[in-house]
């Protein structure tokens, strides 16, 4: 068969849809696999040994309607699973006549264009993300929801080889505990940015190598308040996603808030503490990082939309998990 898994929203999102990846690749071992997803998150995707071809839903949505019908058409796909349960993309699919066409049951659009539906609530679920991607696979036979455990133990993105470019930047670091404070960027609730300077203090008196991750526009904030130090690096802006994850699977520790990033950091398999929000949808209950050596903190509560899990916790938490 060819399977497409459609997952076309953020880069956390997609990594905690890679396990339902090689849950499929080994109940179907000679079936051909692709994931349809947006291009900025194609770095994720191709991590995964388990994806055989990226399918950009950029382009697809560049095209007039009828073109992007006749290239599924052409791609002779027999199951497409919409993870993230998007109309243009259930439209395309309905139009090209995949003959199996998964969603869940409760948007309008899944009853217009697919003809398997599992009934499930993301919201009011105790199940984490991960967990209740599975669910979608029960038209597949597969029908077991692993645990946390198994999840967590699972190796869906192996660390890759880092480029020229991420060599060069690891050279200009010096050797020893390096661990990346991921700290502007999130999609919810943060930390403030003043938390994360004084947690990268308290780390260089132990003689960690501070890093600062995040894009160029995150550099210009973080760089009016970085103290000068030998300790501190700031190498926001300098990577693409696939280099940020060579790079960070170079490191030994990641801490940032619920976002992209950090998923990233514990699928990779090094050691992550997130920082969470207490309150549903966004609780570590629904998007706990996860990885053999993943860890959360959660707030008691938050103030003008920032987290207020103290300092001291995450310092603690990170001697704890790198001595």
């Amino acid at each position: 068969m060819h399977i497409i898994i459609s997952r076309t929203d953020n880069i956390g999102d997609v990594v905690l849809t890679l396990p339902v990846c090689i849950a499929v690749r080994s109940a179907y071992p000679q079936s051909k696999i692709s994931f349809l997803g947006k291009d900025y998150t194609r770095a994720v995707v191709e991590a995964c040994p388990a994806i055989n071809e990226f399918i950009s839903y950029n382009e697809l949505g560049r095209m007039k309607t009828t073109e992007s019908v006749n290239y599924l058409k052409s791609l002779m796909a027999d199951v497409i699973v919409f993870i993230y349960p998007e109309a243009t993309a259930m439209k395309w699919a309905a139009a090209a006549r995949i003959k199996m066409r998964i969603a869940t049951s409760g948007r309008w659009h899944s009853w217009l264009y697919c003809n398997y539906r599992i009934k499930m609530s993301r919201k009011r679920s105790d199940l984490h993300e991960a967990q209740l991607n599975f669910k979608l696979l029960f038209p597949l036979g597969i029908i077991e929801v692993p645990t946390l455990g198994e999840l967590a133990k699972a190796s869906f993105m192996p660390v890759p080889t880092p480029n020229d470019n991420v060599v060069q930047i690891l050279n200009s670091i010096p050797q020893g505990k390096r661990i990346i404070l991921h700290a502007l960027g999130v999609s919810g609730i943060d930390w403030p940015l003043e938390s994360f300077l004084r947690l990268g203090k308290m780390l260089a008196e132990k003689e960690f190598q501070v890093i600062f991750t995040g894009t160029e526009s995150d550099g210009i904030v973080l760089r009016k308040q970085l103290p000068t130090s030998e300790q501190f690096h700031d190498v926001t802006g300098k990577f693409s996603l696939d280099e940020l994850i060579q790079f960070i699977g170079q490191c030994q520790g990641f801490v940032a808030c619920s976002t992209g990033p950090m998923h990233i950091a514990a699928a990779l398999g090094i050691t992550t503490i997130g920082l969470f929000s207490p309150h549903r949808p966004i609780h570590p209950g629904r998007w706990a990082p996860l990885g053999p050596h993943a860890h959360y903190l959660c707030a008691s509560q938050f103030h003008d939309n920032h987290l207020d899990v103290p300092v001291e916790n995450v310092f603690q938490a990170i001697l704890n998990a790198l001595p």
